[in-house]
């Protein structure tokens, strides 16, 4: 989900092959309550268009609130617009307001580009997965080893306080066709994740790779993506080094302990128990979270219960799920659309003005402790 996009419901599919593995309780996936880390939780904040300044700005707003980590999509269409032609000012400002503030970047690993899309209409949609897998194991390399510890970008900046990527997550959520077209493909997705994952690998090892792990629907709709997934994981196995998953209910306006495990966000211990059934036991990182507070739109809630619902879904994964869970990013930093139908333009932490909603005060509480 990213803001000012249209993003389908989130639908959980739970075959045969995950029942009998526990409910949200199960020893397997959680700890008893050990208290909170400092420098888990995140927030996605969709800076890369934003102007220098208003990147500083924010970042050091987002620092001071406690919040070490943001989440932010590389795309590969506005930082290679031409095959070998590499346009790097929006994440250089970026990289530097990261620097300046203190904070650590998740960069996605976000869509094709058009000049390398497979989009068969020849319109270069950048949601169809690339062509050739090796032209976006290039591009990975190069967003790697520009902004990897020991990057090009601080050898170049010396003044600069490095705040190197650790982690790269490839694509976002490749098991729903709106962001991987025509449909979903396990098979075409490993196949990303293999290239990229071993230029990564080659070119700055330290760099985690985080893969989506999902209990969405898959490619024929009829088993979860994940399951579909792990079929071919004997391929990716060497490139996972996290698990990134998007937990939000269905329907929306469910809290995180509403409805049916493989709707809800319980399903979080499920994907653990599911991975580690599979031999692909890895830490999860919970990359999207979060609830809107669009009164007036379907799945819309109040700004109080969007404030508690954040503050239960930490909480849980902070400590029942310390063991499983490494991170946590809510969706999203920014402000309010100011349009009450508007569900996607009122997930943000902030007013319309930039006032702090109850979400963001939650937040922050859980961040600093």
């Amino acid at each position: 989900m990213f803001r000012h996009r249209i993003r389908s419901l989130l639908v959980g599919v739970l075959v045969a092959g995950l029942v009998g593995l526990g409910s949200a309780g199960s020893a397997a996936a959680t700890t008893r309550p050990r208290g909170l880390d400092r420098g888990r939780v995140g927030v996605v904040g969709s800076l890369i268009f934003s102007s220098a300044s208003e990147t500083i700005r924010e970042l050091r707003r987002i620092r001071a609130g406690g919040v070490q980590w943001d989440r932010e999509a590389f795309y590969w269409s506005l930082l290679e617009p031409a095959r070998g032609h590499f346009d790097w000012r929006r994440s250089d400002a970026l990289m530097t307001g990261a620097s300046k503030a203190g904070v650590n970047v998740l960069a996605i690993l976000a869509f094709s580009a058009p000049w390398a899309s497979s989009d068969p209409s020849g319109l270069g949609s950048v949601y169809y997965p690339p062509r050739d897998p090796a032209d976006f194991a290039q591009y990975a390399t190069a967003v790697a080893q520009r902004y990897g510890p020991g990057g090009t970008f601080w050898a170049a900046r010396p003044k600069l306080a490095p705040r190197p990527l650790q982690a790269v997550e490839v694509w976002n959520e490749p098991w729903w066709h709106g962001f991987w077209e025509p449909s979903a493909d396990p098979a075409g997705y490993a196949a990303l994740v293999r290239a990229a994952g071993a230029a990564i690998r080659q070119a700055v090892p330290s760099i985690k790779i985080l893969v989506s792990g999902d209990l969405a629907p898959g490619a024929s709709g009829s088993s979860p993506w994940l399951t579909q997934l792990l079929a071919v994981t004997p391929s990716i196995a060497p490139y996972v080094d996290a698990w990134s998953v998007h937990p939000y209910p269905d329907p929306k306006s469910h809290g995180p302990r509403g409805g049916p495990i493989e709707y809800s966000y319980q399903r979080v211990p499920v994907i653990a128990q599911t991975v580690a059934a599979a031999g692909m036991a890895r830490p999860i990182w919970i990359t999207e979270i979060g609830w809107s507070s669009a009164t007036h739109a379907v799945g819309g809630i109040s700004e109080a219960d969007q404030a508690r619902y954040l503050h239960e879904a930490l909480v849980q994964a902070l400590t029942t799920w310390r063991d499983t869970v490494a991170r946590v990013f809510v969706y999203d930093w920014g402000e309010d659309s100011g349009r009450s139908n508007d569900l996607e333009g009122h997930f943000a932490l902030l007013e319309s003005e930039g006032q702090s909603k109850p979400a963001w005060n939650t937040v922050q509480q859980l961040a600093r402790r």
